[in-house]
C-alpha cells in the first residue's frame, strides 16, 4: 500500500480535474491506471461526504439566520406594540384636551351671550333714560323744518 500511497500523494499534487483529464487520456498504465482509478474512486466517494457537510453547514447557517430573525421580528413586536401603546395613550390625552377645549367654548359662548344680553339691557335703560331729551330733540327738529 506503500507504493499506492506514494502514487496517491503525486496525484494530489496534480489535482482533481488535471488526474481526471490525464486518466481520461490514458496517461498511466497497468498499475498506475489502477491506482490513479482508485484514487478517483476515493475522490468520488468523498464528494458526497463533502457535500452532505456543505448541506449541514449551510442548513446550519439557514438556522441561525432563522433564530436571528425570529430575534428581530419579536424585538420589532415588542417596539411597535410600546409605541402603538404611548400612541394610544396620546390619543387620549388629546381627547382629552379637545373635550376641554370645547367646554372652555362653550363656556365662552355663554358667557359672550350674556355679555350681550347686558349690552342690550343697558342700551334699552339708556333710551328710556333720555326719552323726554330724545322726544324734546324731535319736536325742535319738527318744528325747524315746518317754521
Amino acid at each position: 500500500m506503500e507504493e499506492f500511497e506514494l502514487f496517491a500523494s503525486k496525484l494530489e499534487e496534480l489535482g482533481e480535474a488535471e488526474v481526471r483529464e490525464r486518466f481520461a487520456h490514458g496517461a498511466w498504465s497497468n498499475r498506475n491506471k489502477s491506482y490513479a482509478e482508485e484514487w478517483l474512486r476515493r475522490k468520488d466517494e468523498e464528494h458526497p461526504k463533502a457535500r452532505a457537510a456543505l448541506r449541514d453547514a449551510r442548513e446550519e447557517e439557514a438556522l441561525s439566520i432563522s433564530r436571528e430573525s425570529k430575534e428581530i421580528a419579536e424585538r420589532a413586536l415588542a417596539i411597535s406594540e410600546k409605541q402603538a401603546s404611548e400612541a394610544a395613550r396620546a390619543a387620549e390625552a388629546a381627547e382629552r384636551q379637545a373635550l376641554a377645549a370645547e367646554e372652555t367654548s362653550t363656556s365662552a359662548k355663554r358667557q359672550a351671550r350674556y355679555a350681550m344680553y347686558a349690552a342690550i339691557a343697558a342700551i334699552i335703560m339708556a333710551l328710556i333714560a333720555i326719552r323726554k331729551d330724545i322726544e324734546s330733540f324731535i319736536l325742535w327738529l319738527l318744528q325747524s323744518i315746518v317754521a
